[in-house]
């Protein structure tokens, strides 16, 4: 049996954002309900409105982006690993911020983990950055990184329930914001709906 739906069935889920959304904030955890968005675990909001989106078909299916706003006032400092996007009742949609490394770890230790030799010799680069073990040992934990030195690549983090080693492929993502500073939210798409065949 084949299926096939109209351009504006594919379009409605991102034109309930597009028509609604009010506000978009950085959180420092994935909320669940618009109150955690705003409120619990918000570190920065910008206001929205429907000129911030753009509905279109990139030719695999449909999608709406969401424009990308610079030098939002942070109000709280903490890491922030998602963004919201809501309305003056709801919340419609959540994201994680984008992957800043992603790779095989060279071992790890009952608090660390050492990253892949070509992670960032820069001392703290990662610090306050989420790291999740995707696969291998020790997958499905997720840690904050506390300390993290350049030259040898080690990350320091809480204690994990099982270390991570050689086979463990990790994650880092998210974005250290400091309160008085600024952020930049980057241009995303949402609501990719892929085309019927």
């Amino acid at each position: 049996m084949t299926k096939s739906a109209h351009a504006d069935v594919l379009d409605g889920s991102g034109g309930i954002v597009d028509a609604n959304c009010n506000l978009m904030t950085v959180c420092s955890q994935e909320p669940t309900t618009r109150t955690e968005a705003v409120t619990t675990y918000a570190l920065a909001d910008v206001a929205m409105s429907g000129a911030d989106f753009t509905p279109a078909a990139d030719g695999t299916g449909r999608k709406l982006t969401v424009g990308a706003k610079s030098a939002v006032p942070i109000d709280v400092t903490g890491m922030g690993n998602h963004v919201a996007l809501v309305d003056g009742a709801r919340l419609l949609y959540v994201t994680e911020l984008g992957t800043v490394r992603q790779n095989t770890a060279q071992g790890g230790a009952a608090t660390t983990i050492t990253l892949d030799t070509g992670a960032s010799a820069v001392d703290q680069y990662y610090q306050y950055m989420a790291i999740t073990i995707l696969s291998g040992t020790g997958a499905g934990q997720t840690r904050i990184i506390t300390n993290y030195v350049g030259s040898t690549k080690v990350a320091t983090v809480a204690t994990w329930t099982v270390n991570p080693d050689a086979t463990s492929v990790f994650r880092i993502y998210g974005q250290a914001l400091t309160s008085g500073g600024t952020v930049d939210f980057p241009s995303f798409a949402i609501c990719k709906i892929p085309q019927p065949t």
